[in-house]
């Protein structure tokens, strides 16, 4: 399973591997956050242990739905902050939304999904209330921590304020509700892999500081769609490994807003799963962004299981970066564009136009190089574990077979322009490598 994950190759049993240990992480979390807010007597401790209760009694009637929200990605940022917030003794009020009581949102979100009836005690979130991989309800007037009653029977959320009480659909469509409760937004579905989630309503989508997109207007989601509908296709037709490893790995997608050209994209080892971008222009682009950061998603979960690289400064040249990098983000780097040179191998013989055809194979030529450049600066670096070593071997593998594979020759010009130029503007920022 290491080789596998190590090289392109796509394993189930790996894959399946890393899924079980963030899962396992996530269920830690939750204990860990359960019984830090006892030990410290924290104001919120009894709302806690009451909704671990309601969680637990969820799971004895639906226990697939209990499982799907504690995988959410946007639960294990949450648990994180709130955690980190625990330990470092912080009180409530200057910790946001990351409040410990937002458990009940947990045990609330999978009884809608696993329709299981339940009553909940919940607190707003600044003027809104969200529920992990279902929506957000949006109070006019409301406050931080406006306590609500929350009601799940017949695949709808009645929520109670004072005294004004409304029922919400959980459909994805928002709708107008009465004018305390001026709106539900409903987390939509794109359909790619087994139903990716893209989430425009978690406060805790990812992660604070990024530029992310508020809710998507209907006629932008109906674009991401028509691309997740093309890029779907492009993979199972061109990329069937690629796409597995997208079914079983990314389940939460989040728009970026971004004034670039060119498509931003990130991930984070606190939300397993989750991929921030913003959105693609066509199916190709789709596609390779999320080769790109499903290898970021893969070597962030091996790492929490395994050490693979040592701290140390950030020194070394990145083709892909304007900064110097660290081991850890020079090896991230290195694994995401061997998969992007992966994809272009593949795809450069899948386009019919010579234009894309001449891009399709110069993107092949530079990345694979790149990342040859960088496994071999890994491999002689000296910050490497013994299982580090063997994994930049397998990776070196990888890219060995890459390179002998031939490149037409104007690709493999501008593909060494690109690389030269980018050589030396670094050089320019931050002196010799």
């Amino acid at each position: 399973m290491f080789d596998a994950l190590s090289r392109d190759e796509s394993d189930t049993e790996a894959l399946s591997l890393l899924q079980r240990s963030q899962y396992s992480k996530h269920l830690l979390l939750l204990r860990t956050l359960l019984e830090e807010t006892r030990r410290r007597g924290h104001p919120q401790a009894s709302a806690v242990s009451d909704a671990y209760v309601l969680l637990t009694e969820v799971q004895k009637r639906a226990p697939a739905a209990v499982e799907s929200v504690i995988r959410y990605p946007a639960v294990g940022a949450w648990a994180l902050r709130v955690l980190w917030h625990l330990l470092n003794g912080h009180p409530p009020e200057a910790c946001g939304a990351a409040q410990p009581r937002r458990l009940a949102a947990l045990a609330v979100s999978a009884a809608v999904r696993g329709g299981v009836e339940l009553t909940a005690r919940m607190w707003t979130e600044g003027a809104s209330l969200s529920l992990p991989s279902v929506g957000r309800a949006i109070f006019q007037g409301a406050g931080e921590g406006t306590p609500v009653r929350a009601r799940v029977r017949d695949g709808s959320v009645e929520f109670t304020v004072g005294r004004e009480r409304v029922t919400v659909p959980t459909g994805a469509r928002p709708v107008r509700l009465s004018s305390s409760l001026s709106g539900w937004e409903g987390v939509r579905m794109l359909p790619l892999g087994r139903g990716l989630r893209i989430d425009d309503t978690d406060p805790f989508r990812f992660l604070p500081g990024a530029r992310q997109r508020g809710r998507l207007p209907e006629a932008e989601m109906t674009r991401w769609q028509r691309t997740a509908v093309e890029a779907r296709q492009l993979l199972a037709e061109r990329h069937h490994a690629l796409g597995t490893e997208v079914d079983e790995l990314i389940s939460m997608l989040v728009p970026l807003a971004t004034r670039r050209r060119s498509v931003v994209s990130a991930s984070t080892r606190a939300a397993f799963g989750c991929v921030a971008l913003s959105r693609p222009p066509d199916a190709v682009i789709m596609a390779v962004t999320l080769a790109h950061e499903v290898r970021h998603v893969k070597l962030a979960a091996l790492m929490d299981l395994v050490p693979l690289v040592e701290s140390a400064p950030p020194r070394y040249y990145a083709p892909w970066r304007d900064d110097p990098r660290p081991p850890l983000g020079l090896l991230h780097g290195t694994y995401a564009f061997t998969g992007v040179a992966a994809f272009w191998s593949r795809q450069r013989h899948a386009e019919t136009s010579p234009r894309a055809a001449l891009k399709a194979h110069t993107e092949f030529a530079r990345w694979r190089q790149a990342a040859m450049e960088t496994v071999q600066l890994l491999a002689e670096g000296g910050h490497l574990t013994p299982l580090g070593r063997g994994f930049v071997a397998g990776l070196a593998g990888t890219l060995r077979e890459l390179c002998e594979q031939s490149v037409p020759s104007e690709a493999l010009a501008r593909a060494r322009r690109a690389a030269a130029l980018h050589r030396a503007r670094w050089r320019e920022r931050n002196g010799a490598a």
